[in-house]
């Protein structure tokens, strides 16, 4: 039942994250809907909501894609993993995708 209140909560998010930006998510505002999106996830596996397990799995799937690619590809190539790199997979996606997408769908 919450999965669809955080969908329109971040559409209305995107309207006014247009450029010029008006608002801003923050990181109280970006914690609180990593922990909403892992409590969803959490009860699709404890109650066997399908809907809602669907639906932050594939938020997520971006995010951890990414960590496990930087990871792998960091021990590959021997660099220490908490070296900040700018060869990590969402560069590569910032410049096929407007920003605005990446912040509405991966906050």
């Amino acid at each position: 039942m919450l999965a669809p209140f955080i969908i329109v909560a971040l559409v209305a998010f995107l309207i006014f994250n247009f450029h010029p930006a008006k608002v801003f998510l923050g990181e109280v505002g970006s914690m609180f809907l990593g922990l909403t999106l892992a409590v969803l996830q959490i009860r699709g596996l404890t109650y066997g909501g399908y809907f809602y397990l669907g639906y932050a799995i594939i938020i997520t799937a971006f995010p951890i894609t990414d960590v496990l690619w930087s990871i792998v590809r960091r021990g590959k190539h021997y660099h220490e993993l908490r070296q900040f790199n700018e060869h990590y997979l969402g560069a590569h996606y910032f410049s096929y995708v407007q920003w605005w997408c990446d912040t509405c769908t991966f906050p």
